[in-house]
């Protein structure tokens, strides 16, 4: 979105300079950009916006269109990113990335379809021909970094730091500094999709490939302790390194309990009834863990694992 504001400010500011006519406002040494061949050659046509509607449709409508662009003057078609987006992402318009090598060739959009928000990779293959055939040259946005929405999660050990390496300092607190040192994070970082499997030399993502992870802290305090700040970790059925709450004993012995990398999650389950026999009884383990948590549930009304 930067780049596309500055672009059209820059626009402006020159269109504005040019119905002047004059750039008398910069000093005389200064330099500025005027009309002429190198600035004029080239009529880019922006052909994505992050509100258009989720209709895979993009790359059909400019291959009809080649012959009327090149009318127009247009010279370039600016595409956006044409990876899978994130299912997740508000506009799934390829900025937020779930699989680079997905350009509309695996059932991985919206209730399994294959097409991304623009078409599919045939359609979009068959686009650039034909806008090649009308004269017409074509331009990808490209944001490879920009992984998101990795599906399976991975337990690292995280410390907050600003852009220079630093400890992070809270900007909110007279000179504290976020306690945030080599602590336990829940972060999605596994995962990649059908296209990185199948054609990336990494077939799928985990945290050895990653040195940060999103700043929105959403992975902090996710993982269970005990009252000594030890944290409850489950390995398997009757395994002598389990740690875990008593609550969690039935669940335990039949092996029903959700863990990332052994440590149990706040938003993880559990079989809380008949764990052996039945998996009718699957609840969340916050319900349990956290006391004052459900005291407050209580008091506005909700269940607590006492109701249920």
């Amino acid at each position: 979105m930067e780049k596309k504001f500055f672009s059209r400010l820059s626009i402006l500011m020159l269109s504005l300079l040019l119905v002047a006519g004059s750039i008398s406002y910069f000093p005389k040494s200064a330099k500025a950009y005027t009309s002429g061949t190198s600035l004029d050659n080239r009529v880019i046509f922006q052909s994505f916006s992050l509100y258009m509607p989720y209709e895979s449709n993009m790359y059909k409508i400019l291959s009809a269109k080649g012959s009327e662009l090149k009318d127009w003057g247009i010279t370039d078609i600016w595409l956006p990113p044409a990876y899978r987006s994130f299912n997740m992402a508000r506009y799934m318009e390829g900025y937020a990335i779930a699989d680079r090598y997905d350009l509309g060739e695996f059932n991985q959009g919206p209730n399994n379809t294959r097409p991304t928000k623009y078409g599919t990779s045939d359609e979009l293959k068959s686009m650039v021909s034909a806008l090649h055939a009308s004269g017409l040259k074509v331009q990808e946005d490209l944001v490879p970094n920009q992984v998101l929405g990795l599906g399976k999660r991975e337990a690292v050990y995280v410390t907050r730091v600003d852009q220079n390496g630093n400890l992070f300092k809270n900007p909110y607190t007279t000179g504290l500094t976020t306690q945030i040192r080599a602590d336990l994070y829940l972060a999605y970082t596994k995962g990649g999709g059908e296209g990185q499997a199948k054609y990336g030399y990494i077939k799928e993502w985990n945290k050895k490939y990653f040195n940060g992870t999103s700043v929105q802290g959403q992975g902090m305090d996710r993982v269970m302790k005990d009252s000594e700040g030890i944290p409850y970790r489950y390995f398997g059925p009757n395994n002598p390194k389990n740690h875990l709450p008593s609550w969690l004993n039935e669940a335990a012995a039949a092996n029903k309990i959700n863990t990332v990398d052994t440590y149990l999650s706040v938003d993880g389950w559990y079989a809380a009834k008949d764990a052996s026999t039945s998996d009718n009884y699957w609840k969340p383990m916050l319900m349990n863990y956290d006391p004052g948590y459900l005291k407050y549930m209580k008091s506005h009304g909700y269940s607590t694992v006492d109701d249920i």
